[in-house]
């Protein structure tokens, strides 16, 4: 990947976009929502995530952007963390991402996650380069780390210059230069911050019902993957939204994620969700849960779920909690 790149390519003709008045669309009636439970998350918490944070800059970047992504980046106060997903162009997810705007008019950051196989930040990145073509706008990978600080509790003097961002609970992410990420870290553990690792952040997002990409968000549309509340539907045109939209006023989609509740002992994803003895999603992701069981989130058919039958895991029982919108 290139670390500054302006490309000028020929762009893909887009349909004109208008905005339309959003439609109630019926829910999957024979599931009720319920909550998951305590999600374990210390009062305060820090972690450095693995994301890779990207500069977008130059005149253009902010209407740039907010035609490539799902989130609506107008009428927010700065500082803002702003979440949303890069479509391809059948609405599918190429990638989350979070948007930290600092109210520069002429620079914006974006954090990518790691990804893992062929779902990685350089590939999100050559999707974003593909369709710059005359816009005065540049994309550049910086050194910076994103040190996240969530929790229960009101954050303290290390939060401060961060962007209010609830990626678990409520919380705020700070950009710190990637040289001194490790003292950050020190610094936010000094001030009562209890350290957040990998096996705890988990645990706290499954059981808080949060898709992660690509685990448990690859390759689908937002409306499958329970992640329409990074859909803006009053924005405006983006690149993927055609099939958003019709999807949403004309359509249900084909699979749902559903988080589940199932015995242990404590199992591997990815696994597959059967009905009837017939293979009917995937178990993407799962973790123990506040009592002796096990809390996990699915993919499944949505005509599977409206029938209302029975779900196993192996030879387990599966009880569904609810339906992720």
């Amino acid at each position: 990947m290139n670390q500054r790149s302006r490309s000028r390519r020929a762009a893909v003709a887009q349909k004109p976009c208008q905005r339309r008045e959003r439609p109630e669309i019926e829910s999957v009636s024979d599931v009720r929502t319920s909550e998951a439970g305590d999600a374990t998350l210390p009062e305060l918490g820090a972690r450095l995530l693995d994301d890779v944070v990207v500069e977008v800059s130059g005149d253009d970047a902010r209407s740039w952007l907010q035609g490539q992504i799902t989130c609506d980046l107008g009428g927010r106060e700065a500082p803002a963390a702003t979440y949303g997903l890069v479509l391809g162009a059948k609405g599918r997810i190429v990638s989350d991402l979070w948007v930290y705007d600092d109210g520069d008019p002429e620079r914006i950051h974006v954090a990518l996650p790691a990804g893992r196989g062929e779902a990685t930040p350089e590939r999100t990145l050559e999707r974003l380069e593909r369709y710059l073509v005359m816009e005065d706008v540049e994309l550049e990978r910086v050194p910076l780390r994103v040190l996240s600080l969530q929790g229960t509790a009101a954050p303290g003097p290390a939060a401060e210059g961060g962007f209010p961002a609830g990626r678990l609970a409520g919380g705020v992410d700070r950009l710190v230069p990637e040289d001194a990420a490790a003292a950050q870290l020190g610094a936010a553990l000094a001030e009562g911050f209890g350290p957040l690792d990998a096996v705890q952040w988990e645990r706290a997002r499954v059981r808080l019902g949060r898709p992660a990409f690509p685990a448990d968000a690859g390759d689908m549309l937002p409306q499958e993957a329970g992640l329409k509340s990074a859909v803006s539907f009053g924005k405006g045109c983006y690149f993927g939204q055609e099939a958003v939209v019709m999807l949403e006023h004309r359509g249900k989609p084909p699979r749902r994620t559903v988080q589940i509740a199932l015995p242990g002992p404590l199992v591997e994803a990815p696994l597959a969700v059967e009905a009837g003895g017939r293979e009917a999603g995937t178990l993407t992701s799962v973790v123990p849960a506040a009592d002796d069981g096990l809390v996990g989130l699915a993919r499944v058919k949505r005509k599977v779920l409206e029938a209302g039958t029975e779900l196993r895991v192996g030879d387990r029982d599966v009880r569904v909690l609810r339906v992720l919108e």
